[in-house]
């Protein structure tokens, strides 16, 4: 989730090289450990999780620590409730839109195939 959100902060800024350095570089950390996991310590499918998830940790660690350079992500107390309502507001609609969306997609589905 940090990944996807610091992946969409800086396409927000136009910065579309900076993700793709950060996705580089977690997919070779990824791509080093999987054989190692995965064989070295005998890990077999739970390795090739671990491997992933360590991954993608780095990943968000790497985004945190971009985010906070570029003075993106500060640190501060809970929002405030009036903040949480404009949030909930906008996340209301997008809810709708998409759940009208998946019921369009289901019905549509549902009469194909009758």
């Amino acid at each position: 989730l940090v990944s996807a959100l610091g992946f969409a902060a800086y396409r927000g800024l136009l910065d579309t090289v900076t993700p793709l350095k950060v996705s580089l570089a977690a997919n070779a950390l990824n791509l080093v450990l999987d054989p190692i996991l995965i064989f070295g310590a005998r890990l077999g499918v739970a390795g090739a999780a671990l491997a992933t998830a360590v991954a993608e940790y780095a990943s968000a660690a790497c985004y945190l620590v971009l985010l906070r350079s570029k003075r993106l992500l500060k640190a501060r107390g809970p929002p405030s409730l009036a903040a949480i309502a404009a949030l909930l507001k906008g996340g209301l609609t997008m809810l709708a839109r998409q759940a009208l969306l998946n019921l369009s997609f289901v019905l549509s589905t549902r009469r194909a195939q009758a």
